[in-house]
């Protein structure tokens, strides 16, 4: 088992991190940090329109399909990307040529089953590595496997989740260590563990690290659903939310895996613009003399 270089409030100790969740009267379950989330981060959000005005002036056009297409990139009816291109000048034919090539393969559910690497061989791709993965019935990521173009597994990853927890219902904070381990995407479920395995000096894959998730119940007045007189709407929200609260002096909005997508001190009223975010459930923070208030959105 691993050792944490943090001490936690429940006395036990996962791999790296711990995580506290709750049952709800009306938000389902929230996920309680037992660290303060770190403020390094505030938006990872990356408009493409002013990125590529700054990068590409010389162009006309900075639409996301002018951009697709000048760099390669191609995607399906449902808006998935579908392949990505890239090119090198090169000095002897003043030309960009054709350098890596990445297809992307999804099952009957949107699933992203297998990616396929290419590298430019002069004259043709050849195959350079897979990456599988294969998913359950509800959509939850089991298992990914990085194999050579012979098949040869050199990396593989198992996940085991809890179908009794909605991934819906779940508030997760970020956890500020840096060796924090890379997670899949949950969709559906809580994810409660996972092994990673690698080819070891003999090339034989064997297993490495299991990270065991562990939660600790709090009780459920350890967490205010609101705290303080607050208007979040329209709920659910399409393009944008106006967040209204005389008390409130910052307020938050997090996505489902505890990234912060907007953050602003509070006036009385301020409109967020969720018209780049994807589909799904998101969790407005108000903050206010050490009160919080969370309450959950549905973005169309």
């Amino acid at each position: 088992s691993l050792s944490s270089k943090s001490s936690f409030v429940t006395g036990k100790i996962p791999a790296y991190f711990s995580i506290a969740y709750s049952i709800l009267p009306n938000c389902g379950v929230a996920l309680l940090p037992i660290f303060p989330p770190s403020p390094t981060l505030t938006n990872p959000v990356i408009d493409t329109l002013p990125l590529s005005r700054l990068l590409y002036n010389e162009y006309r056009s900075h639409t996301l399909g002018s951009v697709a297409r000048r760099f390669n990139i191609e995607y399906d009816e449902e808006g998935r990307k579908v392949s990505e291109e890239i090119r090198q000048f090169s000095k002897e034919t003043y030309f960009h040529e054709p350098q890596f090539l990445t297809e992307y393969k999804y099952d009957a559910n949107g699933n992203l089953e297998r990616v396929n690497e290419f590298v430019w061989d002069a004259e043709m791709w050849s195959v350079q590595a897979f990456k599988i993965s294969e998913f359950d019935e509800y959509g939850n990521c089991l298992k990914t496997e990085q194999t050579t173009a012979a098949g040869t597994v050199q990396e593989r990853k198992v996940f085991e989740y809890d179908t009794n927890v909605s991934a819906e219902n779940i508030y997760y904070y970020p956890n500020p260590e840096e060796d924090f381990p890379q997670l899949p995407e949950v969709k559906k479920h809580l994810l409660k563990s996972f092994e990673f395995w690698a080819q070891n000096d003999n090339m034989d894959l064997v297993l490495v690290t299991t990270y065991l998730l562990d939660y600790a119940v709090v009780e459920d007045d350890a967490v205010e659903e609101v705290a303080f007189a607050s208007s979040v709407y329209p709920n659910p929200a399409q393009d944008y939310v106006m967040v209204e609260s005389s008390e409130a002096d910052y307020v938050e909005v997090v996505d489902v895996y505890g990234r912060v997508l907007f953050a602003t001190e509070m006036s009385e009223a301020v409109k967020v613009d969720m018209s780049e975010f994807a589909s799904g459930i998101y969790f407005v923070k108000l903050q206010a003399n050490g009160a919080t208030s969370v309450q959950k959105i549905m973005k169309k």
